[in-house]
């Protein structure tokens, strides 16, 4: 959990230059190009947390006394870290080549919608959507 949230420490911290130095927007715009990360957060709440209820529930009743433990909610988290990596390519690389603007915050709406299936995967208990 230290490595994802130093690649969010490091997202937040690039996010204000890149926009500025690479895309020309104004200080009063810059604050936008934090709405695809946080779509991309509001998203994997969502969705991984309804996943994660469901796998979590089905692995416990795979079980011998369906007991719930918080391991089962560990492969979720592939999919998160697939997710992040994913987006800071995305992220990077277009930022890089001046790609348009819209790719770049599309790329930190993959990176938010991984970090919340970290968070919701290493969770120790979750809340159970039942």
């Amino acid at each position: 959990m230290a490595v994802v949230f130093g690649k969010l420490y490091l997202l937040y911290t690039t996010i204000t230059f890149v926009f500025e130095a690479q895309y020309n927007f104004s200080h009063k715009f810059t604050g936008l190009s934090f709405l695809g990360l946080g779509v991309g957060m509001f998203v994997g709440v969502g969705v991984f947390g309804a996943v994660s209820d469901r796998k979590m529930m089905s692995r416990a009743n795979e079980s011998e006394g369906g007991e719930l433990k918080p391991e089962y909610r560990l492969p979720i988290m592939f999919y998160g870290i697939t997710l992040i990596s994913m987006g800071f390519f995305i992220y990077g690389w277009t930022a890089e080549n001046h790609i348009m603007w819209i790719v770049p915050i599309i790329g930190t709406f993959f990176v938010g919608t991984g970090l919340m299936a970290t968070f919701v995967s290493s969770s120790e208990t979750g809340n159970l959507c039942l």
